[in-house]
């Protein structure tokens, strides 16, 4: 799944960025992860944002939407990105996700967990139903 790494968070070890995914419905999901969890490359207060990267999932499921969209259900509780006071559980768009290569797994393998999780309204497109 993309998200968008959009600025540096904090310097504590390891490092935490804030970071924003958007489902399928034009909701921006915001969250603080650590820098290792998402990507191998080194990022602080000085590296130029927005980052693009990407954040492993699972499909539970696919389905056209009524707009003629293919929405996916995903489960971002493999690489550890979950609301706190939800779920892991997020319908995207079917075109946004993208099979993992063996290092981008290996390095998500190898991740520390999540920090924290909210979640903004933004535009609304066309709402899709399962």
């Amino acid at each position: 799944m993309p998200i968008t790494i959009v600025r540096f968070a904090s310097d504590g070890f390891p490092g935490f960025v804030n970071c924003e995914m958007t489902d399928a419905a034009g909701v921006v999901h915001c969250f603080v992860e650590k820098v290792p969890m998402l990507t191998s490359s080194y990022l602080d207060e000085n590296s130029l944002y927005p980052v693009s990267e990407t954040l492993a999932c699972e499909v539970l499921d696919t389905w056209l939407a009524s707009d003629g969209r293919m929405v996916s259900r995903i489960d971002t509780w493999p690489s550890s990105v979950w609301p706190n006071e939800a779920s892991s559980i997020f319908d995207v768009l079917a075109a946004d996700l993208k099979p993992l290569d063996e290092k981008t797994l290996a390095h998500l393998l190898l991740a520390p967990p999540r920090l924290e999780y909210s979640s903004r309204s933004v535009a609304k497109t066309d709402s899709a139903t399962a």
